[in-house]
């Protein structure tokens, strides 16, 4: 035996070599792999969730109620499903200063497409004194789908001089699970 060993050990070396060589190999096709398919999950998920999502149109609507505050008037906004899916666990936000939530009905707790629409009431303060019907506010809705996903909806409401009534609304957020 000499200084640099048998064939036997060379053999050894070699073979352990290309062995690690096509393990490492499989690991990282196997990454590859799961990488792939953690990409299709999302894509699913996404399909899934574009699935069962309800949609929600806003208008504002006449409802016959007249206010006699200076400074002030009535907006109702009327809000209805077009989709197949029920929206359920609907929660309306109202944060805006400029507006005041306010009921005289109680709403539906689910959206289903033909169904009772949600009322929401204003009272709305005008931005201008001298321009009856100069307003602005936003308020949200929060509701979820029958997957369970939660959505959080933005809409904005405004009156300005020539540009008339509009209603925009923003495209609804998911919301994450807290678990």
């Amino acid at each position: 035996m000499g200084i640099w060993g048998s064939i036997a050990d060379w053999v050894m070396i070699v073979v352990t070599s290309v062995t690690a060589y096509f393990l490492f190999k499989t690991l990282k096709s196997q990454k590859e792999v799961q990488e792939t398919q953690n990409e299709l999950l999302k894509i699913e998920q996404l399909r899934i969730r574009e699935h069962f999502k309800p949609i929600l149109q806003y208008s504002k609507y006449e409802d016959g109620m007249q206010l006699k505050e200076d400074g002030k008037i009535f907006i109702s906004i009327q809000i209805v499903n077009t989709s197949e899916n029920p929206a359920l666990n609907i929660k309306p936000i109202y944060p805006d200063k400029f507006a005041t939530a306010v009921s005289y009905k109680p709403n539906p707790f689910e959206l289903i497409k033909d169904k009772e629409p949600m009322s929401l009431h204003f009272v709305v303060e005008h931005l201008s004194k001298k321009s009856v019907g100069y307003y602005h506010f936003g308020f949200a809705v929060e509701y979820d789908d029958i997957a369970g996903t939660r959505y959080k909806q933005g809409i904005f409401c405004r009156n300005y001089y020539q540009l008339g009534e509009e209603i925009m609304v923003f495209m609804p957020e998911v919301i994450p699970n807290k678990s």
